[in-house]
């Protein structure tokens, strides 16, 4: 016999997950360890413990625990224990970024006015916006970033631009800013046992996994190099040209971080491939970044 996943009563006549019984204590299903299914046990268990089955439908059906019935030794609940890991990395994130100041780094309306300006759909030697207000759209975009410190950056604002587009464009020094206020932002959402969505696989392939971005030259400062040599704002300048755009890879990124800093994401990593539900593809991929950067 083996333990209901829901309950942590022996009812399972096979290992689960992926048995298809149905646990006659609590009415949960011992489905596919598939996508989201963290989530729906995680909400089984609470169920199950306020109200007495996995799903309100169920409580006419199911057979509370005699004293014969056996409970695995330990049990605790799913939400207790993803609250309490989360907590841990969050501290340890909070710890490894305390310092981290955006600086002269590219904010996250610069990144989106960025965006706008060089994706559309449009001849390769202009841009949407004219040339002579670029210098004007981009100091505007910046002074609607005012925060003083990454720790207060509103979660309103972490979710009102979509990753994949604002990462793209971020300098070091502007990604070094603002990646830990999203990998706090979701794990406060595990830890409040919010919908994450595909939270975990966007923040990781487009903050970490993501092989290389695209920045104004103009924007970066020395922290690629030892010396520290002035460089203009980047809204200091009127043309953009395609030469001014540069490629930047996933090593001119890492290289700027610390020990601590690195081990915080890998704590972070580690927590999500436990309680979020991954395909091989970026499993493959954590552990590739896990075998260059740790």
């Amino acid at each position: 016999m083996y333990f209901c996943l829901c309950c942590g009563y022996q009812t399972l006549y096979e290992k689960p997950p992926g048995t298809y019984f149905v646990c006659p204590i609590c009415f949960w299903t011992d489905v596919d360890a598939d996508y989201g299914i963290i989530r729906e046990l995680r909400q089984a268990q609470l169920n199950y413990v306020n109200k007495g089955a996995s799903d309100s439908l169920w409580l006419d059906q199911v057979c509370p625990p005699s004293k014969q019935d056996i409970r695995t030794p330990n049990w605790k609940l799913l939400d207790e224990e993803i609250r309490e890991e989360g907590e841990k990395v969050k501290n340890v994130v909070i710890m490894a970024f305390e310092n981290v100041q955006r600086e002269e780094g590219i904010s996250l309306h610069e990144a989106d006015m960025i965006a706008n300006i060089v994706d559309y759909d449009g001849p390769s030697c202009f841009f949407k916006y004219d040339s002579s207000r670029h210098a004007e759209l981009l100091a505007k975009a910046r002074e609607k970033d005012v925060e003083d410190h990454w720790k207060n950056i509103p979660y309103q604002k972490l979710e009102q631009f979509f990753l994949w587009t604002i990462s793209y464009y971020l300098d070091p020094q502007g990604w070094r800013y603002y990646l830990p206020a999203y990998l706090v932002w979701l794990l406060n959402k595990y830890i409040d046992n919010q919908d994450t969505f595909d939270g975990f696989r966007d923040l990781v392939e487009e903050f970490l996994l993501l092989k290389r971005h695209r920045v104004l030259k103009l924007g970066l400062r020395s922290v690629l190099t030892s010396s520290v040599v002035p460089v203009p704002r980047l809204h200091e300048r009127l043309n953009y040209q395609k030469e001014d755009f540069d490629y930047l890879y996933r090593r001119d990124y890492f290289v700027i971080l610390s020990s601590k800093q690195l081990s915080a994401i890998n704590q972070f990593l580690e927590f999500g491939l436990t309680y979020e539900w991954t395909d091989k593809e970026l499993r493959q991929g954590i552990e590739n970044w896990r075998a260059e950067y740790q």
